[in-house]
């Protein structure tokens, strides 16, 4: 939520970004962010962008409070709700704002992880960057 909102600072991003592509000019690197394939690095060779309903979403952050799916707990569904709502609240300011808003580049791989598993999306990724060429085996 703290990033979503400072992210939002033009100066703090225009400071972040030029951090983040100095931090490891000229190597290779797998970098994670809403923004890394569009602003922070949108020369990149290969690009992906991770989706999940806000159902997949709610639950997961449900878990990471420590309720468990399914728990009976007498407000977990007021608890859900009001978390998916903070969710869909985020993803739409996140889309709209005016200082690189969270979209998928025109050249990402969209992947969406509602129902697979993480060794799945690993293998899916792999993949995709073998499929272009850009695995070398050391």
């Amino acid at each position: 939520e703290a990033a979503s909102t400072v992210g939002s600072i033009p100066e703090l991003r225009a400071k972040l970004v030029e951090l983040q592509r100095e931090a490891y000019k000229g190597k290779n690197l797998v970098a994670e962010g809403r923004d890394m394939g569009t602003v922070i690095f949108p020369n990149a060779q290969c690009k992906f962008f991770v989706v999940a309903s806000s159902e997949i979403r709610t639950a997961r952050r449900l878990k990471q409070l420590g309720y468990e799916v399914g728990q009976h707990a007498e407000d977990i569904e007021e608890i859900a709700e009001k978390i998916k709502k903070e969710i869909l609240e985020r993803d739409e300011r996140d889309k709209n704002r005016a200082v690189a808003p969270t979209v998928a580049a025109e050249d990402a791989v969209e992947i969406d992880n509602s129902s697979k598993t993480l060794t799945e999306i690993i293998q899916f990724m792999y993949d995709v960057v073998a499929k272009k060429g850009l695995i070398t085996e050391k």
